[in-house]
């Protein structure tokens, strides 16, 4: 799991200056879920680029992958981009998460390289930066690394205080993900973005799908504490 790096600032901001609270509080949450389709990327990806694609490029960029991969899960997020600090294997340099997105982009693996990119960015502070990883992730023929680059998407549209683009994406990755185990998540997120947003009814039809729907998901109670603080029922 990803660890709390401290307070993320915004792009240009010094010291946490003028960071509205909303936007300080989704930074802060995000770092500590790392995007759930991270975590079980980390877990899958080694069988998925070998079993999906063995092309050469892509061979090449899984192996380039697995020498940055523990960089990443130990939360070096600089070093994991760049591989600055990583001495040679052999006579090959290590590449950085950045660096194996740009030559393999177009591969299984370069896919996962992009979302493990716009992860470390984002606990980075580096938003925009980070939008860019996501978007050529979202392109990925895998669903899962797909739900993982639209709610980067959506984090970065939280970061920057678009609230209702942030809820669209994260409703969009619900429905994309339907039979994942991870749309409870992303319809609650939904929910609270359009909470905030001060859409309440679109806050509470997302928040009674939760609770009715998945009512044993982790998210379940916190979409039931959701309805309360609208005043709203269940059914």
């Amino acid at each position: 799991m990803i660890e709390e790096q401290g307070e993320v600032q915004r792009p240009g901001s010094a010291g946490g200056d003028d960071v509205p609270a909303w936007a300080a509080t989704a930074q802060k949450k995000w770092k500590l879920t790392a995007g759930i389709a991270l975590v079980i990327t980390v877990i899958i990806a080694g069988g998925y680029w070998y079993m999906s694609n063995q092309a050469t490029k892509n061979q090449e960029a899984a192996t380039h992958l697995s020498r940055i991969r523990g960089l990443f899960e130990l939360g070096e997020f600089e070093a994991a981009l760049t591989a600055d600090t990583v001495s040679p294997v052999g006579q090959d340099k290590v590449l950085g998460l950045l660096e194996i997105a740009d030559q393999y982009g177009g591969t299984d693996a370069g896919k996962i390289a992009a979302l493990m990119a716009g992860n470390s960015l984002v606990n980075l502070g580096r938003f925009d930066e980070a939008k860019t990883r996501f978007e050529t992730a979202r392109s990925s023929s895998s669903t899962i690394i797909e739900l993982g680059a639209m709610q980067g998407l959506a984090a970065c549209a939280e970061a920057a205080g678009d609230l209702a683009g942030a809820a669209d994406l994260y409703e969009q990755a619900a429905t994309r993900g339907l039979k994942t185990g991870l749309e409870a998540p992303c319809f609650y997120k939904a929910g609270l973005c359009y909470e905030k947003s001060g859409n309440k009814e679109k806050a509470g039809e997302l928040y009674r799908t939760v609770a009715k729907q998945y009512e044993i998901s982790d998210v379940a109670p916190s979409a039931r504490t959701g309805l309360a603080r609208l005043g709203m029922a269940i059914d």
